[in-house]
Formats: C-alpha cells, structure tokens, sequence
C-alpha cells in the first residue's frame, strides 16, 4: 500500500504508475560492469489533494551524497529575462534571498537591477564558491526553519525571496514554505520556479520523471498551497524550459500556519498515465526494431536526467546502437541502468551509414541540436524528438512514414 501523502496526509494514494527499480540518474558508471545499487520508484497521486509523488525517495544522504561539480551552469534559460521583467514589475529590491542559489548567475542578474543586499542559501560547495567570487554572501547550508530565523536576524527580513528549480525536490515541503515565510517581510514576495507537470502527465511523457524530483506541481495545486501558506498570487507564467516550468510570484499576506493541505472537490485523478506511457513504449519498440531491420543504427542523444529515464523506464537498451552527448565529462562513461557507453556524435558519423537519431534533450534545444546533427550526417540522419512537452506520439508517426 502506498505511504501516506506528504502534503495532507491522506492515507489513500493512489499507484498512477510503478517503473520497478531503477538508478540513480547522475551516477555515470566508469565500466559497463560496475555495480550499481537500484531504488523503487512508484509514481502516486493523492485523490484528497491532487499532489503526485515518488512514493518511497531515496534516502537525501545516498541521493545528494558525494556531488563534486556544479549541476545547472552550462543550461541555457531563454525565459530569464521574462522571470526578470516578473520580478522588476512588482518588487522593491532591497534585502534578496535566493534559496538554492546554485553558482549566483540569477541572483548577480537580480542584484545588476538594483537590488541592495542579496544573500544565498546553497548546500552544494561547489557552486557556493561559484556564487562566491561573484561577490555574492553566501549560506552553505540546506534551508531549515532555524537557518530561516538567523538570516532573518542577521541581514533583515526580506523583500523578495527567490527559488528556482528547488521545490520539487524538498520532502518537507511545509517547513520549507513555513521557512521562506519567516524570512520575509510582511507585504514582500515570493518567486518560485519549478517543473510544470500537467503536460507530461497529460501525454503519457515519462522522460519528465526523476527521482530527485520527488513533487510534481501544477497550477491549481501551487495556488492552494501558497494560499495555505500565507501568499496571495500576483503573476504567474509558464514556459518551455526543461520539459515545461511555472514561474509565479506570489505576496506574503499573513504568517504560515499550515501544517497539511486543505482537501478540495475536484477529482485530480490522473487517469490513464500509466496506459499512455505503455502505449508509446509499444509504438516506439515497434519503430526501433523497424529502423534496425532496415540497417538504420539507432542513437540516443542525450545521456542526462531525460535520456536515461526514458531508457531505463522504457527498457530501451537493446533498441540502441549508440549514445552520446555534448558534455565532455561524460563522454567514455557508462549510462546508469542501461549501461551503454557514451560516445563523441562526431566518431558516430563518420561511418557512412544511416541514422535515427532519439533526441533526449529539452525541446528548447531540439533546433540547435537537430542542425548539428545535419552538418554532419546530411541526408543519413532521421531526427525525433523522445521528450514531452512536444507532440512525442506525433513523432513516432512521423518517422514510421520516414523509414522505408
């Protein structure tokens, strides 16, 4: 049976889809037959609150433990400047924290617009000493309430806290909300950026899931959440970036007192996900063991987060040729669970034959991706798309008219 919702403690959620036991998604192997240790991963959904999640995380400590370089640097972020403009339009910047802050690149651009004083909270050293020689104050520490109360004290309470691409992994995502509300100021703002979720749910996308990613959001739910929380939302934008992202701020109207998430009318089922992700496995087996038996090689590209969900949760690594990616440090390395080697797209291309090629990268980078790929194949490479938020079932019908 299923644990108890993390967000109202309902003790009735529902399984929406099971993908075994599975890796860690970051943890490269250095040879194919390297041992590796597995994890549940069972997708759930609270009828009573709507909220979807990994139903047993794995441990933070094995999960976070032994991370040695900085995560999120190299990732273009077409929408920042529209998060920005956000921000600009309802914020007086004067104290700015930014939990998660990564190696400071948002919260410098914050600080360029004239904010006064920002400081950072980030548990990862590596990037804490990125964010440091910008200049920016630093906290190398997880946020805690107590953590909250001391930044409070120290530097004051502030005007605008930020936090991007943070939220969908914390457990405890009352205390985290109950923290950011203690260190702002009455009347000050909350940004928030995460995963949107309703999408890949909606089209049976399984290459959104992650295990470190252990809340999946949506509109209605964030609204209710904040609102227990005390913040009333002000603006709230979505975009494609990394699958599908909400950005939204949100203003502090009373102190946070919510200890669970008041149940609601509506059915959130999320009826039929598990169906659809069986359905598109089966049209993209089908396509694969097509192209192989017309002589068409089959790459994976991508050996991130996205390519290996779908790799493993699909069970695609008998379909695949190859796999490379654009990251020097992984290349010569084994993808976790599938454990097939990541290769250089330009050694691939030299041999004379043709290609389809699976991209596992965010639909942001489709074009960029796709073009150099055609510099170096021409007319012996098929592109698709592997990953939601694009039309992933139209792709594969695409491609079955393609192969001949």
């Amino acid at each position: 049976m299923p644990n108890p919702c993390r967000l109202c403690h309902s003790p009735f959620p529902a399984v929406i889809a099971d993908f075994g036991h599975t890796p860690i998604a970051h943890r490269m192997l250095r040879q194919a037959g390297e041992p590796e240790e597995l994890f549940s991963f069972v997708l759930t959904e609270c009828p009573a609150c709507g909220f979807v999640q990994v139903d047993v995380p794995i441990d933070p400590s094995a999960l976070y433990g032994g991370f040695n370089f900085n995560f999120s640097s190299w990732k273009t972020e077409p929408h920042i400047e529209t998060e920005l403009a956000m921000i600009a339009r309802y914020c007086v910047l004067d104290r700015v924290v930014e939990v998660g802050c990564n190696d400071g690149r948002f919260l410098d651009l914050v600080r360029e617009q004239g904010a006064k004083a920002v400081v950072g909270i980030e548990p990862n050293p590596v990037p804490c000493r990125h964010a440091a020689d910008r200049g920016i104050t630093v906290v190398n520490q997880m946020l805690t309430s107590d953590l909250a109360a001391s930044i409070a004290v120290e530097y004051g309470s502030a005007t605008l806290v930020i936090s991007r691409q943070v939220m969908e992994h914390v457990l405890d995502v009352h205390g985290f909300l109950r923290a950011i509300n203690t260190m702002l100021a009455e009347g000050g703002f909350l940004f928030l950026d995460l995963p949107d979720s309703a999408p890949a749910l909606g089209i049976g996308d399984c290459s959104f899931l992650w295990e470190e990613h252990v809340g999946y959001y949506t509109r209605d739910l964030l609204e209710r959440l904040l609102s227990a929380h005390g913040f009333a939302l002000k603006n709230l934008q979505t975009f494609d970036f990394s699958g599908g992202c909400i950005a939204l701020l949100a203003q502090k109207i009373g102190p946070s007192t919510c200890e669970s998430l008041p149940s609601h009318n509506e059915t959130t089922a999320i009826s039929g996900f598990a169906g659809r992700v069986e359905a598109y496995s089966e049209s993209l087996h089908k396509l694969l063991i097509h192209a192989r038996e017309k002589s068409i090689r089959v790459v994976l590209y991508g050996a991130g987060v996205r390519g290996c969900s779908v790799a493993n949760f699909l069970k695609l690594a008998p379909l695949i040729d190859h796999v490379v990616d654009d990251q020097a440090e992984r290349k010569g390395l084994f993808m976790p669970g599938v454990r097939l080697k990541v290769e250089s797209l330009d050694e691939i291309m030299k041999d004379p034959g043709r290609f389809l090629i699976l991209l596992a990268v965010n639909n942001e980078n489709d074009a960029r991706v796709s073009e150099k790929i055609r510099k170096l194949a021409n007319d012996r490479a098929l592109i698709m798309t592997i990953c939601g938020p694009a039309d992933i079932d139209s792709e594969i019908r695409k491609m079955n008219r393609m192969i001949t």
